[in-house]
């Protein structure tokens, strides 16, 4: 009896022997098969030069350019993702990785307004060492780069709401409705101009003009009305409307030194009000 107990435990001892052994072997496996060969992505060609930027930038190119920067910027992203294949198992490569994770993300930058898929978000997709493996390593891959769309519907759906009608700034508005245009015409501009990459090659081109030139106008509008004009007072500080705050609005750098002295005392008996009122909210 004692001696078919000891044959039946030799025996699982032996099979999770191999079972262990079986599984260092696929591990060794994967791993050769997935190399990192972190050298060798120094060697990666198809950044973005200083003029393609450049053309990206001018909104002048031809739809084959644009393919072309994409295609080249992917088979640049492609390759250093290649090289750099489950080198997260290595922790010795730690510091390095750092390095080309950055690098990539700087391309991404790049290459992302322009070219669908490329996004700092989706452009690292090296790692192993993650639950999401599976999908990482058996993702088809496609030897065409698609394009971010031109979208200006979209733009007319998610933006106009910031005018909401009030397309001219005018001069006869109070401080509070001036300086609500100026915050407003700051977020249609940032907001309707997203929609408006690749705009040029596509079939919507003249109605993609027709809104550009109302970013225009609103752009414009706000230069001249506005403090730090389409960019705001954070962005352009040595504007000295923005030094000037309220006051701007209000016109009293216009003043003359009699209504000048006029709105100062205004001012200050509003100030006092002010004071006066939270004086007597806090008692009650």
């Amino acid at each position: 009896m004692e001696t078919n107990i000891y044959k039946v435990y030799k025996n699982s001892q032996n099979l999770n022997g191999r079972l262990l052994l079986n599984t260092i072997l696929l591990n060794a496996l994967i791993i050769s098969l997935n190399a990192c060969d972190i050298w060798k992505a120094s060697e990666c060609q198809g950044q973005p030069s200083k003029a393609e930027e450049e053309l990206m930038k001018s909104d002048d190119y031809t739809k084959e350019e644009l393919y072309a920067y994409c295609d080249k910027g992917k088979a640049y992203v492609d390759c250093v993702n290649d090289k750099l294949k489950c080198c997260d198992l290595k922790l010795e490569l730690r510091g390095s990785l750092k390095a080309h994770e950055k690098q990539l993300t700087k391309v991404a930058w790049k290459l992302g307004p322009y070219c669908a898929g490329l996004g700092a978000s989706n452009v690292i997709r090296y790692k192993c060492r993650t639950t999401t493996r599976a999908t990482t390593t058996t993702e088809p891959k496609s030897t065409k780069s698609t394009l971010a769309p031109c979208q200006i519907e979209k733009a007319g759906e998610e933006c106009t709401h910031y005018l909401d009608g009030r397309v001219v700034f005018e001069e006869s508005w109070n401080v509070y409705d001036k300086m609500e245009w100026c915050r407003d015409a700051i977020d249609y501009v940032n907001c309707a101009t997203q929609f408006l990459i690749n705009c040029n090659i596509s079939n919507l081109k003249e109605d993609a003009d027709q809104l550009q030139s109302f970013i225009d106008f609103v752009t414009k509008s706000a230069n001249v009305h506005c403090p730090g004009g389409i960019k705001g007072c954070e962005d352009n500080v040595n504007d000295v409307r923005c030094k000037l705050g309220i006051r701007y609005f209000v016109g009293e750098y216009n003043l003359s030194g009699c209504e000048r002295h006029f709105v100062n005392r205004m001012l200050l008996i509003v100030y006092i009000l002010i004071y006066f009122f939270q004086n007597i909210l806090i008692q009650i």
